[in-house]
């Protein structure tokens, strides 16, 4: 399925950085999209071999990325 999910102290460049530097690194393959005017991360896990493990693996990195220069707070779910 899709989700979509943004970092509370996050910007939009902030998430359109991650999901490139997330995606360039090979590990997932990240988007973003823009919801109610916001840009947004964008995940979609239609391959069947996707693992819960794989999904920790991303939010872990996603989170990391997202942390530089931020200081730490929740993830916030999309519609």
């Amino acid at each position: 399925g899709i989700v979509t999910f943004a970092r509370v102290a996050a910007t939009d460049a902030d998430h359109v950085r991650a999901a490139d530097e997330l995606t360039e690194s090979g590990y997932a393959a990240l988007s973003t999209t823009v919801l109610g005017g916001r840009t947004v991360l964008r995940l979609c896990t239609i391959n069947p071999r996707t693992s819960v493990e794989d999904l920790a693996g991303t939010l872990d990195r996603l989170a990391t990325t997202l942390a530089e220069g931020h200081r730490p707070s929740p993830f916030e779910m999309g519609t």
